[in-house]
């Protein structure tokens, strides 16, 4: 997967992918709390409910 991360949140620590069960969205963690943005939501950090899933972190991409 080719990834350009000129167009992700600067702060961004991680990108996640469209799938079924989730929208393609950008993530970062501060302390012990994940993070949550994309495009739509013009690009304003929300807290996650919940960390992201094995299986969701498993198909994250950490930014270089």
């Amino acid at each position: 997967m080719s990834l350009d991360w000129s167009k992700a949140p600067a702060d961004a620590t991680h990108y996640g992918p469209e799938s079924k069960s989730y929208t393609e969205c950008w993530y970062k963690k501060i302390g012990d709390t994940w993070y949550f943005t994309k495009k739509s939501m013009g690009f304003l950090w929300q807290p996650t409910q919940n960390p992201p899933t094995k299986n969701r972190f498993g198909r994250m991409v950490k930014r270089p």
